[in-house]
């Protein structure tokens, strides 16, 4: 009996569709009319969705260079207790981490918690100079490093090598630079191998040079970076390290949570600071999570805004679905009337007219998302003649967006019609002119 009706219920949605589509071919002006106001509201919402995700994704995926369990010690918090202001001024008199207290972490109980960890300290921006052809970069990052940072921040190299560890702890002057510090410095990449370039009046030889990467959406790239031996950069601003930045990263191993870790190693760095029980930690534990919570927060916002402006044009576009389905209902009173009188149930009349409104919805989100897909073939067609890594991408997720948004669109526009043609008397609809 329940399998009777399942194929009673299949039979009149096939019909109901058929209906809808010799519906939609002979009233081709209408039904143009009706897709056209829907294409452009699910475009602009779909649109709108997708360029939110895509920036989204782009900016996580820039974070991921960062570790996703790796923690961060630092003078400065990247999240603060008070989200509307931020007490710089209770972090910037702090002490720097040292790589006297780096070293003391080989003491300290975390072997079981931590991989790896690594130094890392940048310099002021720096001018570069090739010593054999007089060519000079002005305003390039330096970092020293020390041994495993290779290990916490992905570093794919092109020509050449990593580090030695006894270039690492002799401070050897040897370098690891980027691609286009290589191309502007030597012309070709591989050229920059075992060369020599000049900061101030310091010589390092090029061990290595980074795969060209392109700038992210946080603003970083190591195309423009050179890293150097953590002990030579000491060597080379012994007189003037407390102008610097130095963070201490410390990875965790793939067994243990994050934030376990960062509550041993709060103990841990307290306890080579030698601070009292009473007293505030005068560093901060930063981890990548902090920033995603943010983004999460952030893009939901710029979500419900993108909905809020999405829906206006789709809102437009409903109701002129409405408009035409009750010029449809007004046109087949009689052929409703003919229905009902052999039988037809009111329930039958209802899915036929909201199925015809569906389907309209359905087929103009399709068109709109294909003219999404257009615009994004050519704006990422352009962006790629550029040196942008930005790439925007219509994800699973939006494409079902944009089809929901379209059913939802139907059932709402169509729902009024369809119950005035469902409500008609058999004989007085026969009957209408």
């Amino acid at each position: 009996m329940k399998s009777n009706k399942v194929i009673l219920a299949f039979v009149l949605f096939r019909e109901s569709v058929s209906m809808a589509v010799k519906t939609i071919q002979y009233q081709k002006i209408r039904s143009f009319l009706s897709v056209l106001g829907i294409s452009i509201g699910i475009f602009s919402i779909v649109m709108v969705y997708t360029l939110i995700s895509s920036l989204e994704i782009q900016i996580k995926d820039s974070l991921k260079s960062l570790g996703n369990n790796v923690v961060y010690i630092d003078v400065f918090p990247w999240e603060s207790e008070n989200r509307r202001e931020y007490p710089w001024w209770k972090y910037v008199n702090r002490p720097k981490p040292s790589l006297k207290e780096f070293a003391r972490l080989d003491l300290s109980p975390l072997e079981n918690l931590v991989e790896y960890k690594a130094f890392s300290v940048t310099a002021a921006r720096e001018n570069i100079k090739n010593p054999l052809n007089q060519v000079s970069i002005e305003n390039i990052s330096l970092k020293g490093i020390s041994v495993d940072f290779n290990k916490i921040r992905e570093m794919e190299i092109e020509y050449g090598r990593y580090f030695t560890h006894s270039e690492m702890e002799n401070g050897v002057g040897s370098a690891l630079i980027g691609s286009k510090i290589a191309t502007q410095l030597f012309g070709n990449i591989e050229d920059a191998i075992n060369k020599e370039i000049k900061i101030g009046n310091n010589k390092i030889k090029v061990i290595g040079v980074l795969k060209t990467e392109g700038e992210n959406m946080m603003g970083m790239s190591m195309d423009e970076e050179i890293y150097i031996p953590v002990f030579y950069f000491n060597y080379l601003y012994s007189s003037n390290l407390n102008s610097y930045s130095p963070t201490i990263l410390l990875k965790a191993k793939a067994n243990v949570g994050l934030d376990a870790m960062a509550l041993e190693l709060k103990g841990v760095f307290r306890s080579i600071r030698r601070l009292d029980p009473a007293e505030e930690d005068d560093f901060a534990l930063n981890k990548v999570t902090f920033l995603t919570q943010y983004l999460d927060d952030f893009f939901g916002t710029v979500n419900l805004f993108g909905l809020v402006i999405g829906g206006f044009s789709l809102l437009v576009g409903g109701f002129g679905v409405a408009n035409i389905m009750f010029v449809s209902v007004k046109e087949r009173t009689n052929i409703i009337g003919i229905q009902k009188a052999l039988g037809a149930k009111n329930s039958s009349i209802l899915q036929q007219f909201l199925t015809e409104s569906v389907i309209l919805c359905i087929f103009g989100g399709l068109i709109g998302m294909f003219f999404v897909w257009i615009v994004l073939l050519a704006g990422n067609m352009y962006l790629g003649t550029t040196d942008q890594t930005f790439r925007m991408v219509l994800t699973i997720e939006n494409i079902g967006s944009g089809v929901v948004f379209s059913v939802v669109t139907g059932l709402v526009a169509g729902i009024v019609p369809a119950w005035s043609a469902s409500k008609l008397e058999p004989v007085e609809a026969i009957r209408a002119n």
